[in-house]
């Protein structure tokens, strides 16, 4: 396992989550569970510390309602959050947070604390457990953060919460965007064109696989045709070939489907050197004819092979292709989110006559309405 997985994620006071410890040292993890019973709401506690590790939680919380919305049950029940990520070589990111009067998150503590036995440069500001008045570039004395609290929150800015809904008629994937927008895939996938014209470059492999997996699933599609605008060389738009046609066709003219299958495709077959330590996928499967499923499950057991992959889900054709121990049951109460792990052992008598997506739909697993 990759020493910056997470394999623990602790979130207390975070929208549904009165407190919840969520084990996740597998490479892939499948939440599962009915709408509304905090799967979402996990995955944006990656979204919410990544923000807050690049210095940006103002954003964040503006974004998403204010701290009223972000605490659990709001501040008359929830006075102060926190999170604690873990991870594979025992490092940990730990961190509180309280609301202010003009309805913000203030960082009241943060720490970054180093396994034991972990040695440590000989710098008098070093500590075994640092802590961090304020994310920035710099402590508030001046010096330079310590390097393992710098390589932490590099690791933490690396995560992708990706969400491949935003695919509608204007979506900016659709659109034009500048050729140099291609050192990453962003969340919302708006730079997919010039990321893949970038990788058709540096990743040529990794490109011709992109292709062969979005044939798998849209027999239709030939290949990609991905060059700057005649009218405009420093933008770039997503254009693509039909099996049986000549000219080339806009985006605009995929199904939404369609082009969340090519998003999907392209994360899931990034080169080591671009893809980050932690993908997180809400609902992959949202919008995908039932069909497709289980052809989109190999790339993204391919994908856990090489990096951690924790998935939201509502697919019975992914829960058939992993084992008990992959998924995380998801469940909501009076007391907020509550989760548990499988085990093959609870399982086996029942795994001799059904698989585990039909266990699901039997509701033996929980994470039903």
């Amino acid at each position: 396992m990759n020493r910056n997985h997470v394999v623990r994620l602790h979130v207390q006071g975070f929208k549904s989550f009165q407190s919840c410890t969520m084990d996740l040292s597998g490479t892939l993890n499948v939440l599962i569970g009915a709408h509304g019973s905090g799967k979402s709401c996990f995955l944006q506690a990656f979204a919410f510390l990544r923000h807050l590790a690049s210095g940006r939680l103002d954003e964040y919380t503006a974004r998403h309602g204010g701290a009223e919305a972000l605490l659990f049950g709001g501040r008359a029940t929830t006075r102060t959050m926190h999170m604690e990520a873990t991870f594979a070589d025992g490092r940990s990111f730990q961190c509180s947070l309280e609301p202010t009067g003009d309805n913000r998150l203030r960082l009241a503590a943060a720490h970054v604390c180093l396994p034991e036995g972990t040695p440590l440069a000989a710098q008098p500001e070093h500590s075994r457990s640092e802590h961090l008045k304020h994310l920035t570039d710099t402590p508030c004395d001046g010096r330079p953060w310590p390097a393992h609290v710098r390589d932490l929150q590099d690791v933490m800015t690396t995560w992708r919460v990706v969400h491949l809904g935003t695919t509608g008629d204007i979506a900016p994937v659709r659109q034009r965007q500048p050729v140099t927008d291609a050192c990453f895939l962003r969340s919302d996938a708006r730079n997919l064109a010039p990321f893949l014209y970038a990788l058709k470059d540096s990743h040529p492999v990794h490109s011709a696989r992109i292709v062969a997996t979005v044939r798998l699933i849209v027999p239709f599609f030939r290949d990609f045709v991905l060059q700057p605008c005649e009218d405009s060389p420093d933008q770039i738009e997503l254009c693509w070939l039909e099996k049986g046609r000549k000219e080339s066709l806009k985006a605009q003219l995929l199904s939404d489907s369609t082009l969340r299958i090519l998003c999907l495709a392209t994360l899931l077959q990034l080169p080591d050197a671009l893809r980050p330590a932690t993908i997180i996928l809400d609902e992959p499967d949202s919008g995908l004819h039932p069909a497709s499923h289980a052809i989109a499950c190999a790339p993204m057991h391919s994908a856990s092979h090489s990096g951690q992959l924790i998935v939201a889900s509502h697919s019975p054709a992914l829960v058939d292709t992993c084992t008990p121990e992959d998924l995380i049951v998801f469940d909501r109460s009076s007391q907020g989110t509550r989760v548990h792990r499988l085990e093959s052992t609870d399982l086996a008598r029942w795994l001799e006559e059904d698989s585990l997506g039909t266990l699901w739909q039997m509701n033996l697993l929980g994470g039903r309405p």
